[in-house]
């Protein structure tokens, strides 16, 4: 039996994970251990299985897209320095727009759906 991360095109599976990431730290900055970590507890499959990889790479590819941005800080109790990100103004109008968008796609899909039954 294939998986659900399997059964979806690694375009769009990628741009879900985008949109997530977004979503998760458009209103504090944050850590990329935070973010797995927050996605691990979710209640939400698709978010437990996302990987550190996964994470990493989409901070890196969001950032250069200039939707995020980080900086080295110093955390209190170690001598290593962590990239904290925050999102951009350009990101959080990504983010309002694919809400946006997901939910007309959400609605299309029921109609869709409801023709078809």
């Amino acid at each position: 039996m294939r998986t659900y991360g399997k059964c979806i095109d690694k375009k769009l599976r990628n741009g879900i994970v985008s949109i997530f990431i977004l979503i998760s730290i458009k209103n504090r900055k944050t850590y990329p251990y935070a973010i797995l970590m927050a996605f691990r507890k979710s209640h939400y499959e698709m978010l437990k299985r996302i990987t550190k990889n996964e994470v990493y790479n989409t901070l890196s590819s969001l950032e250069r897209k200039g939707l995020l941005k980080h900086k080295n800080v110093s955390k209190k109790d170690t001598i290593r320095k962590q990239n904290e990100y925050v999102v951009t103004n350009e990101g959080l109008r990504v983010v309002n727009e694919s809400k946006k968008l997901f939910l007309s796609y959400l609605e299309e899909a029921k109609k869709l759906m409801r023709e078809l039954e």
